[in-house]
């Protein structure tokens, strides 16, 4: 989160939600969309570039204001929304868009030209760099039960024992007497689960970026961003299609959601 300005003493401030070309305006005047606070968007127009802004009360937004505010969750998760639906209608209707993170505020209009002008040669690279692409979250899940049955399989049949019909995860699960042994063997499926998904999507993307998974997260074993233009979604949904029905008796499966405004791709908050 930025705030360029210290405390303002004027009674609004410029709340950034994204960075496009001059043709934001249009979208814009035709549109009118709501942002924070219901606060009408606007185009903040600089050197063919334009900001999508809208003015939001300085009594909340200033920055000991909003940083007192954004631990409170109530608060905090109706305006990341709003955040989000201005950037995602942006996204949807124009070319290339440039998202800033929640919480980028300029005590000025002024201000926000000045940093347009500033980043001019930047920010059209950047723009050029995600024109016409958008971002999928892929998340890769696993049915322990159904991954712990494969591996008894393979096991028993490495060993030259009869596979047992009636539940061979579960005894798999019960009978190993090794926990660190269990926990390694299906990391390794993880493992080599994930990396045929990269390699399936890796080959319908631009770019790709691998997403924090916290330790107990239930059954998501890996997460990734993948930067996919708009004209090779549907090979993406090919290669999710294709990795679910190669991978299912194994117990993994390939969730994707998006298009997404390309976040972790512009860099525009830089």
């Amino acid at each position: 989160m930025t705030g360029t300005g210290a405390r303002s003493e004027t009674a609004t401030l410029v709340y950034v939600y994204a960075v496009s070309s001059a043709e934001a305006a249009r979208w814009v005047a035709e549109v009118r969309p709501k942002g924070l606070e219901r606060g009408s968007v606007r185009a903040a127009l600089e050197g063919g570039l334009a900001a999508i802004v809208s003015d939001v009360p300085a009594e909340d937004y200033d920055q000991s204001a909003l940083d007192e505010r954004v631990r409170d969750g109530g608060w905090l998760t109706p305006r990341a929304t709003a955040h989000q639906e201005v950037n995602a209608a942006a996204h949807a209707a124009l070319d290339a868009v440039l998202p800033v993170p929640f919480g980028t505020i300029y005590v000025s209009e002024d201000r926000v030209r000045e940093m347009l002008r500033a980043r001019t040669e930047e920010l059209r690279a950047k723009l050029a760099s995600v024109r016409g692409q958008g971002e999928w979250v892929v998340g890769l899940h696993r049915d322990v039960v159904r991954a712990a049955e494969h591996l008894s399989t393979v096991s028993d049949a490495m060993a030259h024992r009869e596979h047992v019909a009636t539940g061979p995860g579960r005894r798999y699960l019960e009978e190993r007497s090794s926990e660190t042994a269990r926990r390694t063997e299906l990391r390794g499926l993880d493992d080599a689960a994930a990396a045929s998904a990269h390699e399936m999507l890796a080959r319908v993307s631009r770019h790709s970026f691998e997403e924090p998974v916290v330790q107990d997260a239930g059954d998501l074993v890996a997460r990734t961003t993948y930067l996919v233009r708009r004209e090779d979604q549907h090979r993406l949904a090919d290669a999710v299609q294709r990795f679910n029905g190669d991978w299912a008796t194994r117990g993994y499966e390939l969730r994707a959601t998006g298009p997404w405004p390309p976040y972790r791709s512009s860099g525009a908050g830089s």
